[in-house]
């Protein structure tokens, strides 16, 4: 899958949303960032483990939408590498984008846990020998990473 990585895409995505909502682009941005992450428990989750396993992000998310929540969330130094549909030029689920996170992992498929709350973008990652959890709300993701882990 090709990502779009005009930065025109991103400033057209931000427009259209507003338009259709009937607000500003600069008020729809507020409004995204004055609600506190769903996650929270995820972040204060990888801020845990960071410090014993290499913490990768593979993301398809657009580009200014990224860089804000990266800063907002303070995640910047939790993950390394960082992979990005919008700087590679290809999105989950292509092969290739998770191809590219393994080089810069430089460690081998099977010793990678890879997480995503979309269910097509794990398929990519087992194939090429990751171990997948589907992340979902109701998900204790400390077990089952656990339980991963320890097998």
């Amino acid at each position: 899958m090709k990502a779009r990585v005009d930065p025109k895409e991103d400033v057209r995505f931000w427009q259209n949303t507003a338009d259709a909502l009937g607000i500003s682009t600069s008020t729809l941005q507020q409004e995204f960032l004055r609600f506190p992450s769903p996650l929270l428990e995820v972040i204060e989750l990888v801020r845990r483990l960071e410090p014993h396993y290499q913490m990768a992000m593979l993301s398809n998310q657009i580009e200014s939408w990224h860089s804000t929540l990266m800063t907002r969330w303070d995640l910047w130094a939790l993950f390394d590498p960082i992979v990005t549909s919008y700087a590679e030029g290809v999105a989950k689920p292509d092969p290739e984008i998770y191809q590219r996170l393994l080089q810069k992992l430089d460690v081998p498929a099977e010793q990678c846990l890879f997480i995503d709350d979309i269910e097509r973008n794990l398929l990519p990652a087992q194939q090429l020998g990751m171990k997948t959890i589907l992340f979902t709300s109701d998900l204790n993701l400390e077990r089952a990473i656990e339980a991963i882990v320890t097998t």
